[in-house]
């Protein structure tokens, strides 16, 4: 009887290339996906008051809120400090894709990701 092979020469190399071609369109699918959440919403006591870009690098308080520090860096946004009990909104770190948020409830202060999906849907209601 003649053993056959596991995997043949040209399984392995289909196998490869599915590989290949998957790992392309995720890495595609998270530059894109990245490259639309361009700001990020600040809102205080459910007002927004103030668009800020993830472009730039920066650590700032806002004038409502200043008891709060909010950091932007590498196209990501966090709470970097907060004077509330618990810090949950602290330890929810950077947020970086559209539609994620992070919320600290003792100070009635929240960040939201938007991209330009958002703009479209909000300019047409």
């Amino acid at each position: 009887m003649e053993k056959r092979k596991l995997i043949r020469k040209i399984d392995f190399w289909l196998i490869f290339g599915f590989v290949v071609i998957a790992l392309a369109f995720y890495s595609a699918y998270n530059f894109f996906n990245r490259s639309m959440a361009v700001k990020a919403e600040l809102v205080i006591d459910g007002t927004t008051v103030k668009e800020i870009s993830l472009s730039e690098d920066k650590i700032f308080n806002l004038e409502q809120a200043p008891n709060i520090t909010f950091e932007v860096k590498n196209g990501r946004i966090r709470f970097k400090q907060s004077d509330c009990p618990d810090k949950i909104c602290v330890k929810t770190g950077f947020i970086s894709k559209t539609g994620q948020m992070a919320v600290c409830l003792p100070n009635k202060a929240s960040i939201k990701i938007v991209g330009y999906k958002d703009d479209i849907d909000s300019a047409a209601g």
